[in-house]
């Protein structure tokens, strides 16, 4: 595969960074890849040596070049070999994600930028299987690829021949939004959601909605907003030079509606008309299937019911999104990818609506093992409680088992909402060793990433 950024020489990465090239003699080579891990280096790529609060990557050029890099662009020369010595690596990597990406835009490249407080790479996945309806070249950010780091990592890894960008954006503070769009001021723009997400650095669900809008700035060209039709008053829209389309459910309204239908989504647009059989289960992931061909709007283009059909079909999510692992006579529903209040009650709402599934025991016992949220601020507490809460009174489970800091007193909410089973444990290690005790059947997962709660599998007998 060819990538965009082996369109330049050394030299000339060179002169539009600012920076020095210490050995002329390799100014005509060309890159064939940028990285920044020189445990992943291929052979002939740019390596970028960063520097963060713990590490220092220029500590590693000269790994980097054993590896095979065609050269390092540093911020201080490392030993002997040639390299491209810059003020700021960072923002080197970041002027290189820059230069590759407006080079597609003016080939025509179409690009889509979305955030989100949930359904983000669910949504940036969809989008993918769109718009590479029959065969065509879909680049997306790969996992969560999406801050400061990742989405020029991402951008910089263009193929050639792509006909679309799709860069997943993230934020913890203010401003990370503004600046990853400066860097690809994408041609699409789309909020998935909002929700109490990075409540700490954030400070309320007004600012979680003033950092998600930064994803509409600089848009002097752009063609598009996507956003929930419940948001579209709430958002920062006023300085966004394009059109807006909302997405809704059908008692939601909206420009792009949804609704299940015996069995099958149908989504409707101003242009278009789709009925598919989707493989995701709950209102959420509908309302992510209809967020991403909202984002055909943008042009004429349209892929007919059978090619969409076989797209979404052959579509896959990354490893902790709706994941189900057999572990001897157990099933584990593994959706501890991340979590926050709004996604648990999505997600605990839809594995409701599906089981017991068809390859599941009618009378299983299930077990929901729900953890910590994290990044909530000073309502942690009060935000664990009473999604608990909302959890157990849905019900659904046998048992409700809550792994954590915060696990006692999820605990003691759920009890006054349920006659089922209730646990607290400090560890998903505790928690597996419990409910390996009990009647085989299924386990549901869900909890941020950090608590790696998918290690409770381990501890269910094989």
């Amino acid at each position: 595969m060819t990538l965009r950024i082996e369109k330049w020489t050394l030299g000339e990465l060179a002169r539009h960074l600012g920076g020095e090239l210490t050995d002329p003699a390799i100014a005509e080579r060309r890159p064939t890849a940028v990285g920044t891990d020189t445990r992943a280096i291929e052979a002939g790529s740019l390596f970028v040596a960063l520097r963060g609060e713990n590490f220092d990557a220029h500590d590693f050029v000269g790994d980097a070049i054993v590896g095979g890099a065609c050269t390092a662009i540093v911020s201080r020369v490392c030993g002997d070999a040639p390299q491209i010595v810059v003020p700021d690596t960072l923002r080197a990597l970041q002027a290189l994600g820059a230069l590759v990406f407006q080079d597609a835009k003016a080939a025509g490249v179409r690009s889509i930028a979305l955030t989100g407080s949930n359904g983000k790479t669910t949504t940036k996945e969809l989008i993918a299987a769109v718009w590479g309806v029959d065969g065509a070249v879909v680049h997306a950010t790969r996992g969560n690829l999406n801050n400061h780091i990742g989405v020029p990592l991402t951008l910089c890894a263009t193929p050639v021949d792509a006909t679309a960008i799709v860069i997943e954006m993230g934020a913890n503070q203010f401003g990370d939004i503004a600046e990853l769009v400066r860097m690809a001021p994408a041609d699409v723009r789309v909020i998935t959601s909002i929700g109490y997400a990075h409540i700490e650095g954030l400070g309320s669900l007004e600012g979680v909605r003033r950092v998600k809008s930064e994803i509409f700035g600089a848009s002097g060209d752009a063609l598009l907003a996507v956003v929930p039709e419940t948001e579209r008053m709430q958002l920062w829209l006023n300085e966004f030079a394009g059109p807006v389309a909302t997405v809704g459910s059908e008692t939601e309204g909206g420009v792009v509606r949804y609704k299940l239908r015996n069995g099958a989504v149908e989504v409707r647009g101003p242009q278009f008309e789709y009925r598919l059989q989707f493989k995701l289960p709950g209102a959420h992931n509908q309302h992510n299937l209809a967020v991403a061909l909202a984002t055909l709007l943008v042009g004429e283009w349209r892929p007919t019911q059978a090619g969409l059909q076989a797209a979404l079909d052959a579509t896959s999510l990354p490893g902790g999104r709706w994941r189900r692992v057999r572990r001897g006579r157990w099933i584990v529903l593994d959706d501890a990818y991340n979590a926050n209040p709004s996604s648990v009650r999505a997600s605990w709402d839809a594995f409701v609506e599906i089981a017991p599934g068809p390859d599941w025991v009618t009378d299983a016992e299930v077990v929901a093992v729900i953890g910590e949220m994290f990044e909530l601020g000073d309502d942690s507490e009060e935000l664990h409680r009473q999604t608990a809460a909302w959890v157990a009174r849905r019900g659904g489970a046998s048992a409700f088992v809550f792994v954590g800091q915060h696990g006692q007193a999820m605990a003691e909410a759920a009890a006054l909402e349920t006659s089922a089973d209730v646990e607290a444990f400090d560890d998903p290690e505790a928690a597996g060793r419990w409910v390996a005790l009990r009647p085989p059947g299924v386990v549901y997962l869900k909890a941020s990433r950090g608590q790696a709660l998918e290690r409770l599998i381990d501890f269910l007998p094989e």
